[in-house]
């Protein structure tokens, strides 16, 4: 089994933080993933994964043109202090005819369509750590910093998470930038504080 070990980050100046990368990183593509989530309504059994189900279109841009695929994820997730473990599931999807199928079979797992989130940015690899800078929509720039292990023992996260804040200091990111939440609490926020202006 793999686990994406992740540290996300606040990008207050992204041109500058973008400069950086390409100074201290190779750069590998743009990218624009759209992402539908799908959670656990009244209905749902009790093996469906808590943090339900992600249906993404991405298109990435290489230097020798553009790439398009759908993506259907599934994943345990996990935070421990800074930051995100997380053990995926994905599986390529051809077609947009399938998605109404695909659908169906999310209504009678007891999934209801919850929210959707667009970012688009850069991505980067420095050693065996992959950098996005992104822009989320409604939300504004974060860096993604992510590496992979075969295991979450505590000594693999601790040495994970000294690597990735070792790249996050060489990038200039102080750590109070460091964002713990995940970008569906942040987007609730958001969405909860303009219900309530509304009917304030």
């Amino acid at each position: 089994m793999v686990y994406e070990i992740e540290l996300k980050a606040w990008a207050t100046d992204h041109e500058t933080l973008r400069q950086a990368l390409l100074k201290h990183a190779q750069f590998e593509c743009e990218y624009v993933k759209e992402d539908t989530y799908y959670l656990p309504g009244p209905k749902a059994g009790g093996n469906v994964p808590a943090s339900g189900v992600r249906l993404r279109r991405e298109t990435v841009r290489y230097s020798d043109g553009d790439a398009a695929t759908m993506l259907l994820t599934y994943k345990s997730k996990e935070r421990r202090e800074e930051i995100e473990i997380n053990s995926e599931h994905e599986y390529a999807i051809t077609g947009d005819e399938n998605i109404p199928v695909i659908e169906a079979l999310f209504m009678l797992m007891g999934l209801e369509r919850a929210y959707t989130k667009t970012k688009r940015g850069f991505a980067f690899r420095h050693g065996d750590i992959t950098a996005e800078l992104s822009l989320v929509e409604g939300l504004g720039w974060f860096i993604e910093l992510e590496i992979l292990r075969d295991n979450d023992a505590a000594a693999t996260l601790e040495a994970a998470r000294a690597s990735l804040k070792t790249l996050l200091h060489t990038l200039g990111i102080a750590e109070e930038n460091i964002e713990t939440r995940y970008y569906s609490e942040l987007l609730n926020t958001i969405r909860a504080a303009k219900t309530t202006k509304k009917d304030g």
